[in-house]
């Protein structure tokens, strides 16, 4: 349940707010930060319907076995997540979200929505599991934990 303020809303894992006709679903995934919540969105072109994701706090600047663990376990559930086609991220290097931008800028009417791209969001979420895994590994050799 949602509690709502003029100030503020608090939202918990799976809660979801429509503004308008677009509804947003929450996921909280711990790790980056012990807070990071993830959003579930349609995105449209023209009247073709896209499941997006915005994937929070995907950066692995903190330390310790407990953040990783927490990371790892947010890393997997959006791995097993169906039917995501756009990235949409907070760092746009991440989605190379500007290159994007310049082809959507020059896209012919029959090609592909360059944002539209569930293949390269898979082997993202690849590459930040792989990333994870390897984290330990290094704090580790590096005596941090």
């Amino acid at each position: 349940m949602l509690r709502d303020t003029p100030e503020d809303i608090v939202i918990e894992d799976g809660h979801s707010i429509t503004l308008s006709d677009t509804t947003l679903q929450f996921y909280l995934t711990p790790g980056h930060t012990r807070g990071v919540v993830s959003i579930e969105f349609n995105v449209w072109d023209g009247d073709q319907s896209y499941k997006a994701f915005l994937f929070g706090g995907t950066g692995l600047n903190f330390s310790g076995v407990d953040r990783t663990e927490k990371y790892m376990n947010s890393v997997e559930r959006v791995q097993a997540m169906e039917g995501i086609e756009v990235n949409i991220t907070n760092h746009p290097g991440q989605a190379e979200i500007f290159e994007r931008a310049e082809r959507l800028d020059d896209r012919a009417q029959s090609s592909p929505h360059p944002f539209v791209a569930p293949d390269d969001l898979t082997a993202w979420i690849r590459e930040l599991r792989m990333n994870a895994e390897a984290k330990p590994i290094e704090e580790r050799s590096a005596g941090a934990l």
